[in-house]
């Protein structure tokens, strides 16, 4: 298995405690804050393809070019204005 560097380590994990304390700290008001005519609003869907039912503590990840976001403008250097927020 690869491993990743400390720093996209730090990343990664910042990332999944954020996906998972936003639902939380927000919860019956967590769409309230959010524009849905923010320009750069992506939707990512997750789906499970199995036969089987996932813990509601199921881990899952996805990559971004956070590079070309930064450069196009799109985010900030620091990561400061990156969002994830859980809606079903």
């Amino acid at each position: 298995m690869k491993s990743l560097k400390p720093q996209r380590l730090i990343f990664w994990t910042a990332i999944f405690l954020v996906a998972l304390i936003l639902p939380l700290q927000f919860a019956g008001d967590a769409h309230a804050w959010w524009d849905k005519n923010y320009l750069y609003r992506k939707q990512i869907t997750v789906r499970n393809n199995d036969s089987i039912q996932l813990a509601s503590s199921t881990i899952v990840s996805f990559s971004a070019n956070t590079a070309a976001l930064i450069t196009g403008g799109k985010l900030r250097s620091d990561g400061k204005d990156w969002r994830i927020v859980y809606y079903n």
